[in-house]
């Protein structure tokens, strides 16, 4: 914030990638380096590990709806990420098509703390708590 620019994510967690670049429509290689000095110009995705840990501990609100939504398969296709107050994730579903934006909702809410497997060694640069 203190700078305007966007968050590289892939700064904060070990396994958040760069799945393209904006305006590259090949399929070329991904340079992460070049990815997180510049994440304005990519598209970007939580990894595997990220994804298991969302699923692994992701209990439902509301069973029902989140059968009907398909949520755990939405949590591997559509998990995104905004920070809360006391230096917390909540990962949430982002990005989903008009049709099922009904399915929208916050899935997990973690403090970073208490996740140090997944950050990046530079989460800290982002959130000084963590150096405690």
């Amino acid at each position: 914030m203190k700078t305007g620019q966007p968050l590289a994510l892939g700064k904060v967690f070990k396994d958040w990638t760069a799945t393209g670049k904006i305006d590259d429509h090949g399929d070329s290689e991904i340079d992460q380096a070049a990815a997180l000095a510049n994440p304005e110009q990519y598209f970007w995705a939580a990894g595997q590990d990220i994804i298991d840990y969302v699923l692994a501990n992701y209990v439902p609100s509301d069973a029902a709806m989140a059968e009907e939504c398909g949520t755990e398969e939405l949590i591997a296709s559509n998990l995104g990420v905004r920070f809360g107050p006391g230096d917390t994730a909540i990962f949430s579903l982002d990005g989903l098509p008009h049709v099922i934006f009904a399915c929208t909702e916050d899935v997990l809410t973690v403090k970073l703390s208490a996740i140090p497997q997944l950050l990046a060694p530079t989460a800290v640069d982002y959130f000084p708590s963590l150096a405690r």
